[in-house]
């Protein structure tokens, strides 16, 4: 398991990057933001993922269907 951050852009691009840099530091503004625990399922091999929270520092929250946009990005990269 592994704690990230992510913003997604008004053009729906996800920036998934590491939980010790501010949101603001990464990028300037998006529609959502907030943090993504991301668990690999070895059984059947794929990620899932739960998001939660938001950014003060973008002053945006989560939305539901966030955890579905970074899951569904991570399971096509493999």
């Amino acid at each position: 398991m592994k704690i990230m951050k992510y913003v997604i852009k008004s053009d729906g691009v996800l920036l998934l990057f590491s939980s010790k840099i501010m949101h603001s530091e990464a990028i300037d503004k998006g529609i959502s933001a907030g943090f993504a625990i991301i668990d690999y399922d070895v059984t059947i091999n794929q990620f899932k993922v739960k998001c939660y929270g938001g950014s003060d520092s973008l002053q945006v929250s989560s939305r539901e269907e966030d955890c579905s946009i970074v899951q569904n990005c991570l399971n096509e990269l493999l």
